[in-house]
C-alpha cells in the first residue's frame, strides 16, 4: 500500500481522558495496478507529547491503514 496524502480532519478535544481526537482522511494506491481511493479513520492521541498533535495522529492513521492492509492481503512476511 502507498499513503499519497494525509488530512487531519475534525479534531476534538476530549476533556475526560485528556486526548484528542481526529478523523485523518488518506489518500491509498492499495496495490500496484490499482487506483488511488480516500480512506478515513478515527484516532485519538494524547494531548501533551514530543511531536505536534497533528503530527502523531497522521502517523497513527497512517500505521492502522498499513495494519488493515496487512491483514486483509497478507504475503510473506506477514502472519
Amino acid at each position: 500500500m502507498q499513503i499519497f496524502e494525509t488530512r487531519v480532519t475534525d479534531m476534538h478535544y476530549d476533556a475526560d481522558f485528556d486526548r484528542v481526537e481526529a478523523a485523518v482522511a488518506l489518500i491509498v494506491k492499495p496495490q500496484a495496478g490499482q487506483p488511488a481511493r480516500r480512506i478515513r479513520l478515527r484516532t485519538s492521541q494524547p494531548l501533551k507529547g514530543a511531536t505536534p498533535v497533528e503530527e502523531r495522529l497522521a502517523a497513527d492513521a497512517q500505521r492502522l491503514a498499513l495494519r488493515m492492509d496487512a491483514q486483509r492481503h497478507p504475503g510473506p512476511h506477514h502472519a
